[in-house]
């Protein structure tokens, strides 16, 4: 069987994620069964929001997402394997609600608002 990778939060340390978006895979062929399927290789990026309650005090938290994902070759995959990601979160007293931190990491993207 063929599973997707997924990515999700594990533990948010109060913080929840939405809008989790995936790269453009690319079409692998598995020899074997002549079946074509997407996949991500090399360095992947994931995005999504991440939304912090303004009510949590400021401080270094830990964040965890769990990884879902099947290694595959030319010829067969694996069988799926779970990955842990445990990433400090710092959150700053002087931030402002909304206010971007570290843009040359974060991108921000440009909203369109909608009229009748």
């Amino acid at each position: 069987f063929i599973i997707p990778t997924t990515l999700t939060l594990k533990d948010g340390a109060g913080c929840t994620i939405s809008k989790i978006t995936y790269p453009p895979a690319e079409t692998y062929l598995i020899k074997e069964t002549k079946m074509t399927l997407p996949v991500f290789s090399h360095t992947t990026i994931f995005r999504g929001t991440l939304t912090v309650p303004q009510k949590l005090p400021p401080g270094v938290r830990t964040i965890t997402f769990a990884m879902q994902a099947q290694a595959c070759s030319d010829q067969s995959c694996l069988a799926t394997d779970q990955f842990m990601l445990s990433l400090p979160l710092d959150i700053a007293s002087d931030a402002k609600p909304g206010e971007v931190q570290h843009p040359e990491i974060f991108r921000v993207r440009k909203t369109t608002k909608m009229t009748r």
